[in-house]
């Protein structure tokens, strides 16, 4: 039956038993739990939104960086393609550094997170030990957005004409 339906009878008979005894603030469990939970619901959904900006925060950097390094290598990357270099070998070679850089932030990043979960494990309710699945997902997501932010600048190194890198210096 309907949960709210219930709230007179449930008066009646707590007034049958004793008519002095205030009843007041009648919910089902659930809206009680739910209203109990909500501050750690609010907090897991905020550091959900810092999650994400973090992301992008990260994946920007990366793009910044690995298009600097292009910029700074221009030069190299004309001559490569003048000595004879496809434009598959300069994007992989640019993926390689992106993947270098990105790599060493994440075995970074993995350290100090496999070193702060217990620190952590007092405040994430039903989580225990190591969660091998949360580690990879991270680290999956992380390689995903090092990917994309490197993409765009190694398709412009591929592109780039050897006698115009060749003059720029």
């Amino acid at each position: 039956t309907d949960p709210a339906g219930l709230s007179t009878a449930g008066r009646r008979e707590v007034a049958a038993l004793d008519p002095r005894l205030p009843v007041f603030d009648v919910r089902t469990l659930e809206a009680h739990l739910g209203l109990q939970s909500m501050p750690q619901r609010l907090g897991g959904s905020l550091a959900g939104v810092f999650g994400l900006v973090a992301l992008l925060l990260a994946t920007v950097g990366l793009y910044g960086v690995v298009a600097q390094i292009v910029a700074q290598r221009t030069h190299e990357m004309g001559v490569r393609m003048a000595l004879g270099a496809s434009g598959r070998e300069v994007v992989s070679l640019v993926l390689r550094r992106a993947v270098w850089t990105a790599g060493t932030g994440l075995a970074a990043g993995l350290l100090v997170a496999i070193g702060a979960q217990r620190a952590l494990q007092s405040v994430l309710f039903g989580i225990g030990g190591f969660s091998f699945a949360s580690f990879a997902l991270s680290a999956g997501v992380l390689i995903g957005a090092m990917l994309l932010a490197s993409l765009l600048p190694a398709r412009r190194a591929a592109q780039v004409n050897p006698v115009t890198a060749l003059r720029y210096e």
